[in-house]
């Protein structure tokens, strides 16, 4: 597992899903190395690859909140902003805790210029995640949408606070 995830954060696709698809041989029913290996397809925009196996993986466990938000990542990136809804929705509905899924539908609907549904979401990510930058950068696209110039100056501020490279 941790192999695999290191290997991902290093951007060393193939080796992720070499190392996945030995996992997966050993334990055909683990939905984590199922998304894991998702992960190494979606990355390198796989999609096909990566859909069946997040898919693989809610079919072991469709109870899985990571498994849900990668498969409205991959929705969002090809473009289906009401599968990839769906999808968050899903996962916050089983992680009502998971900031990373809450801010992930946030930035779907910013992305849609909804920013009045994205407010509500975003300010739960931040309550949830007080010192995530990014979520702080789309607290100030949310307030922007808005037109609220000093609560957005204010949210970006923030983000660079917390992360200069923001």
């Amino acid at each position: 597992y941790y192999l695999i995830w290191c290997y991902l954060r290093t951007a060393e696709y193939l080796k992720a899903e070499e190392m996945a698809t030995k996992a997966i041989a050993l334990y055909p029913a683990n939905e984590v190395y199922l998304n894991l290996r998702g992960l190494s397809f979606y990355y390198r925009e796989m999609w096909k690859e990566a859909r069946r196996d997040y898919e693989a993986s809610l079919s072991v466990n469709g109870r899985s909140a990571d498994s849900w938000n990668n498969l409205g990542l991959l929705w969002q990136a090809r473009g289906d902003i009401a599968k990839a809804h769906e999808c968050f929705t899903t996962a916050i509905g089983l992680s009502p805790s998971g900031a990373l899924y809450v801010k992930n539908r946030a930035e779907l609907l910013m992305r849609e210029e909804r920013p009045e549904e994205a407010l509500p979401d975003i300010e739960k990510a931040l309550r949830l995640a007080p010192a995530d930058s990014e979520a702080h950068l789309i607290a100030g696209q949310v307030q922007m949408g808005l037109k609220k110039s000093k609560e957005a100056i204010r949210e970006f501020n923030e983000a660079i606070r917390l992360n200069p490279r923001s």
